[in-house]
């Protein structure tokens, strides 16, 4: 009987490690809160965004200006975007935790809302519905899909798509909401109770816990080899985290996303979870290495850690950089000209409210549906998504022969069908690209390329529209950058198979020249 209770007793430690995973948050538990927080955080966010087309409109009449002059209120919110999803991304995760940088967004949000109450010119404007919001949805967005990816592993496509539907259902509801607000309150006014309805960020990015550690069964041999220093044990590196938890979890998530590809020193001088252990010992290495004060030394760290540049020396970095660089345009830009256009061709601001919510709710729908047919495993997400973004592209260079409303209904529900999969399945392809560690540090890159394109195109689209009078040369345009956009994506294969030869001739020739070095050796 006791040999049979040491047997019972005794457990290996792959099974330990099996049983603590089982028990972690990972595709079950806390992870569904993540995901319907981010769904939260997205439907106030994005439907705000989605809402400025029908501001734009209020805009127009309140400050007199041409279209292409206040459509950099639209530019200059995708500038400040994609600068500060740059910083976000690379430098406050390493310092913060996700959740800390997800309430200072939510507190620029509101505070943009809040201050344009005051407007009296354009240029005030551009301040607190473009720079304000921007930095903040880019603080709000980005980290939301980071902390998505780290709490899920098998459903990652499924989670993400849920997640992103909050973006859809706020476009389906805020419309309707400002418009009530714009008849009984006014621009202004609406704008007041619009900065209140953001403040509301801040509760649900509060559920925004840590990710949890893995056990190293879980984690890739550069993970481990990230988070150990030479010369410190396993057990020593866990003991430090025990005895500094609080410092360790609020630093957890810049030692999780850390992508380095440089030396030892580089790595461990500001990793979290050997901070207390190694970062004095080896800044004072170098200090006597470079001769340079310990301060200087890790600002320098600091700064060459941040701006890894390793994902640019990828070919599928550019294909997904490129890819989101056209495609985001159609996307995003739909429904901030939608309603002008609705409303020029004779239409109430009503129906044009209508043809929004209508947009939304399609695009939900599809947006979900591409994340249970992916789940499925019955086709590739970027072969997927290339297909719907051809479809949007379709779609839009048929813009002026919607001449009724019956057709413009038809319009916004196939535009919604195609559209949807593009923020569903948009992280998920990226993480297919290159890898999860590179994930984070390179979505701030491509929100870069966000920022850059909406910002170039929609002075252009205004001007488009001032140029030739209507908004159809401009819905065209948007319908080219989607098939653009589509071309990246089917491309991969062919640069996989390019780089792969690449490789085999480069081994040949390395085996070449060490059979020649053998050859010499042996005369």
């Amino acid at each position: 009987m006791t040999k049979d209770n040491e047997k019972k007793e005794v457990i290996s430690p792959e099974k330990q490690d099996k049983k603590s995973r089982n028990k972690l948050p990972i595709d079950r538990g806390w992870a569904w809160v993540i995901v319907l927080a981010t769904f939260s955080i997205n439907l106030i966010q994005i439907g705000m965004y989605r809402s400025f087309g029908i501001l734009f409109v209020e805009f127009l009449d309140e400050f007199k200006a041409p279209t292409s002059v206040t459509s950099l209120v639209m530019g200059m919110y995708s500038a400040a975007y994609s600068l500060t999803a740059l910083v976000g991304l690379n430098f406050l995760l390493e310092r913060f935790s996700i959740r800390f940088t997800c309430l200072l967004g939510g507190i620029l949000m509101s505070l943009g809302g809040i201050l344009s109450y005051f407007a009296m010119n354009l240029e005030y404007l551009i301040f607190t519905q473009s720079i304000l919001p921007g930095m903040g949805s880019a603080l709000l967005y980005g980290p939301g899909m980071v902390i998505v990816g780290q709490y899920f592993d098998k459903r990652t496509a499924l989670g993400q798509a849920i997640g992103s539907c909050g973006a859809s259902i706020g476009g389906m509801s805020i419309p309707q909401i400002i418009r009530y607000l714009l008849t009984q309150y006014g621009l202004r006014g609406t704008m007041l109770i619009g900065g209140a309805i953001q403040m509301e960020i801040l509760i649900f990015a509060l559920l925004y816990r840590p990710a949890p550690i893995r056990p190293k069964e879980d984690q890739t041999e550069e993970t481990i080899l990230r988070e150990t220093p030479s010369g410190l044990k396993h057990g020593d590196s866990d003991s430090n985290v025990s005895e500094n938890g609080a410092h360790a979890s609020q630093n957890y998530i810049g030692g999780i996303i850390d992508t380095l590809s440089q030396s030892s020193v580089l790595k461990y001088a500001s990793s979290c979870e050997i901070h207390i252990v190694s970062t004095m010992s080896l800044n004072k290495n170098v200090v006597d290495t470079e001769g340079v004060t310990e301060q200087e030394a890790s600002c320098c760290l600091r700064i060459k850690k941040s701006l890894d540049l390793s994902a640019f020396k990828r070919v599928n970095f550019w294909l997904i950089a490129f890819f989101n660089f056209f495609g985001v345009v159609a996307v995003t830009l739909f429904d901030s000209f939608l309603p002008a256009m609705v409303q020029e061709e004779g239409f109430t601001d009503m129906d044009a409210a209508m043809l929004v919510t209508i947009y939304a709710a399609v695009d939900c729908g599809s947006r979900f549906a591409s994340g249970v047919i992916v789940e499925s495993g019955k086709i590739k997400a970027q072969n997927l998504l290339a297909l719907f973004m051809c479809g949007t592209g379709l779609v839009c260079q048929f813009t002026s022969f919607y001449v009724s409303y019956g057709l413009l209904i038809m319009f916004v529900v196939l535009f919604g069908m195609f559209s949807g999969g593009f923020q569903a399945m948009n992280a998920v392809v990226m993480v297919e690209f290159l890898d999860i560690e590179t994930f984070p540090k390179a979505l701030g890159f491509v929100q870069v390329f966000h920022g850059v394109s909406l910002a170039i195109m929609n002075p252009v689209l205004g001007a488009l529209r001032d140029i030739t009078g209507t908004y159809y040369a401009s819905f065209n345009l948007l319908g080219s950058t989607a098939i653009a956009s589509a071309l990246f994506l089917l491309a991969e294969p062919f640069t996989k198979r390019w780089m792969d030869a690449r490789k085999v001739k480069a081994k040949e020739e390395e085996l070449k020249a060490l059979n020649n070095v053998t050859g010499d050796e042996v005369i």
